[in-house]
């Protein structure tokens, strides 16, 4: 049967609408908000060409990556195109996600994740929302015993390299074989990247060193201390759902008579977020500047 468009976002109106409007409001805040990490970005992508001579090899290459693929169009065209295109991906990792916890109403479920860091955040610099949207295609398919699901956290941690903290997680699958897999798909977008490092540099780690030195390393005098505005600023007008959410995670802990295999077998998913959450937290005390863009790799609105 041929797939009707018009019936389809008849069914789905709210969802195309919320894609509407943040996704013009997106647009918007890149048309008048400069960014030096979007065009630092826009740079890398043009230097692989040949038209900049400008390049930072620390930062990751996925974004880089996609804009090259949407520059026939124009590289101003490119720019717009890419916030389309992951605003687009936001929205279907939201649906993924949605239908993978079992949540009836996706509409709301992706209106909660619009929050105000989201928004003025998410793609302000180019890479909050594109990251986020991979890794929870990745939760997706943990939570579906899925031996692809390590690629997603691999496309991730290509897009933001903190994103490696989270690959422990391939251990709920449980099976085996299924964790061996997973860490074979999440290599396997590492490969050209080490092939380029390698052949520029003659070292396959150094865009990853150089990262981390900029970014641990060499702050390391100007440790802050955790700033909790910064949670209040990722979490917003979800604070309350959140704080519910954890109760109740605690009282069914409590029911299965605090047998955390028993709990683990029920409550999957809380504990995978929570563990997802606990990481995120651990990594942001131990990076030296205390900055909100360090948490906003917790799908908070879970």
């Amino acid at each position: 049967m041929p797939f009707d468009l018009k019936s389809w976002v008849v069914e789905n109106k709210y969802l195309v609408v919320l894609f509407t409007l943040s996704t013009s409001f997106f647009i918007l805040l890149h048309y008048f908000h400069f960014s030096w990490d979007f065009v630092a970005y826009v740079l890398n992508a043009k230097h692989w060409v040949g038209v900049s001579n400008y390049y930072e090899l620390l930062r990751p290459p996925l974004m880089p990556l996609i804009l090259l693929l949407l520059s026939p169009f124009g590289w101003l065209a490119s720019e717009y195109m890419y916030i389309i295109l992951i605003s687009g991906l936001f929205a279907y990792s939201i649906v993924k996600l949605a239908n993978s916890v079992k949540i009836n109403n996706r509409d709301l479920f992706y209106f909660l994740s619009l929050s105000p860091y989201v928004l003025f955040q998410g793609l302000v610099n180019g890479t909050e929302l594109l990251s986020l949207a991979l890794f929870q295609l990745f939760l997706v398919y943990i939570f579906e015993r899925k031996d692809f699901a390590g690629l997603y956290l691999g496309l991730a941690c290509l897009t933001r390299y903190n994103f490696l903290i989270f690959l422990p997680l391939v251990v709920f699958t449980r099976d085996i074989k299924s964790i061996v897999k997973n860490i074979v798909y999440f290599a396997l977008p590492f490969i050209p990247w080490f092939a380029y490092n390698y052949t520029s540099t003659g070292n396959i780690f150094t865009a990853l060193a150089d990262s981390y030195a900029l970014n641990v390393i060499l702050r390391s005098y100007a440790i802050q201390p955790i700033d909790y505005v910064n949670f209040l600023n990722i979490i917003a007008y979800l604070l309350p759902f959140f704080s519910l959410g954890i109760i109740y995670t605690i009282y069914r802990w409590k029911k299965f008579g605090g047998s955390l295999w028993n709990f683990l077998k029920v409550e999957e998913v809380n504990i995978i977020m929570l563990t997802v959450l606990l990481l995120s937290v651990y990594q942001y005390i131990l990076i030296p500047i205390k900055n909100e863009r360090f948490l906003s790799n917790h799908p908070f609105n879970i």
